[in-house]
């Protein structure tokens, strides 16, 4: 069953900044990027189960899911699969620490 797409406003304004952090670097390559984002956005749709769950996580974000983009294999989309929709949290760089995002202050 392919799910709703929710993009939240975070994760838009994520694939905006590295789109254009990307575009100072190569135009065609963030319109990639982009593109990219898309597609994978839509395949996550369809297959939910795909990404691993993230381990370790503040109990909120419980269900955390990673999946990395094709072509651009260093940036991690951080969805949840809820009842009738795929929820896009955020898109980071791989090098960058989910920990400091997803985990309880200690």
């Amino acid at each position: 069953m392919k799910l709703q797409l929710y993009v939240s406003p975070e994760a838009w304004r994520d694939v905006d900044d590295i789109a254009s952090y990307i575009q100072t670097h190569s135009p065609g390559s963030a319109v990639r990027f982009f593109d990219t984002c898309w597609a994978t956005f839509k395949k996550l749709c369809e297959n939910p189960q795909i990404g691993p769950v993230v381990e370790d996580v503040d109990p909120q974000w419980e269900g955390l899911r990673k999946w990395a983009l094709h072509r651009f294999l260093n940036y991690l989309i951080y969805y949840r699969v809820r009842e009738d929709r795929i929820e896009i949290v955020h898109v980071y760089h791989g090098a960058q620490d989910p920990g400091r995002f997803f985990q309880s202050p200690q």
